[in-house]
């Protein structure tokens, strides 16, 4: 995995260099106008050096290459639809942040604040990228998994065999395995927690009280922020409850789930319970909110519609990390915690 981090920054840099293309032919101000031949040159880089030398660069250097599953060399479609998912990557964690703070249409603070925000959106795509690459069988992330390809050793032999990698895939790593049972698949996890709020007819109540007030005009701020702050209170009170007490709430029950203690299979002790509850509040609940109020707020601002992007990008991060680790999410990792499999889902 090092070498292929050393593999990735030695390309990013070349990128770079290639981004005196749309800098010469796309004027300043054109932001997505310079991001889109940006796009194209990293997505042509990649192809060629793939289709034609079987590595970039930077795995050249690193001792790497790419490979194709089960035939001896990549073709161009594949190396294609791999280079466009690797120049999306490079895309948002290299250029983005400095083209958007380089815009010179925007105030200075303005242009700070979007700079920022876009660093933040930089670090989570980067992030996602790594997490999908380690949980995957042989760190393959998105641009092997979407194009048939693998990473391998330079002095691998060629045709490595899509049956290997699907053997290896059915065995759990260390980090999935836990005393209480099975990690959880996503879909089962997703559907949990859609059924949340089975049988919690106070926080039912008081998403009704919510939206009511949200369609009364002219209603003051500060009594819908009173509103939105008792609503994290009871669910954080209430999901902390319900998962030190028993391990589950309605929605993990009703999917044959359970929350546990990933180093001693039990049930969290209440301090875990309460950071997953505050951590699992945030994506599902104030950072949505956060975006809608932003971006309703905006009217022009560069600052609001940063804010929001970035609040944006949070919440797809945390969907990611929750998709592609087994049993875990962000909230999962800050309380030691992981979700189970230890029942089939109940028949409704």
């Amino acid at each position: 995995m090092g070498r292929r981090i050393g593999a990735r920054a030695i390309d990013a840099a070349v990128c770079m260099v290639l981004f005196v293309v749309p800098i010469l032919l796309v004027p300043s101000e054109r932001v997505l106008a310079r991001l889109t031949v940006g796009f194209v040159v990293a997505v042509a880089y990649e192809t060629l050096c793939v289709t034609m030398l079987g590595a970039t660069p930077g795995k050249q250097i690193t001792g790497i290459r790419v490979g194709r599953l089960d035939r001896a060399a990549v073709d161009p479609q594949a190396a294609l639809r791999r280079a466009m998912l690797s120049a999306f990557i490079t895309l948002g964690v290299a250029w983005l942040p400095l083209v958007i703070a380089g815009n010179t249409g925007a105030a200075d603070g303005d242009r700070l604040g979007v700079g920022i925000s876009a660093s933040f959106v930089a670090a989570f795509i980067g992030l996602c990228a790594g997490v999908s690459a380690l949980t995957s069988p042989q760190r393959r992330g998105y641009p092997d998994r979407t194009a048939g390809t693998v990473v391998l050793d330079r002095r691998a032999p060629a045709g490595f065999g899509a049956q290997e990698l699907a053997e290896r895939a059915t065995h759990q790593t260390p980090a999935q395995i836990n005393p209480a049972g099975p990690a959880a698949s996503f879909e089962r996890r997703r559907r949990a927690r859609a059924s949340r709020l089975d049988d919690t007819p106070v926080l039912v109540l008081l998403i009704v009280a919510l939206g009511f007030a949200l369609s009364v005009p002219h209603l003051s701020g500060w009594l819908l922020g009173l509103l939105g702050l008792l609503w994290e209170v009871a669910f954080v009170a209430d999901e902390t409850w319900r998962i030190s007490r028993t391990g589950a709430t309605a929605g993990h029950r009703r999917f044959g789930l359970a929350v546990v203690d990933r180093r001693t299979g039990e049930a969290p002790g209440p301090m875990p319970a309460v950071t997953r509850a505050i951590l699992v509040s945030l994506p599902l609940y104030a950072l949505p909110a956060l975006t809608i109020a932003a971006f309703a707020g905006a009217d022009g601002n560069a600052l609001a519609i940063a804010a929001g992007a970035l609040a944006g990008t949070l919440l797809f991060a945390w969907l990611i990390v929750m998709r592609f680790v087994p049993g875990r999410s962000f909230h999962d990792f800050a309380a030691r915690t992981m979700v189970v499999a230890v029942a089939e889902p109940e028949d409704r």
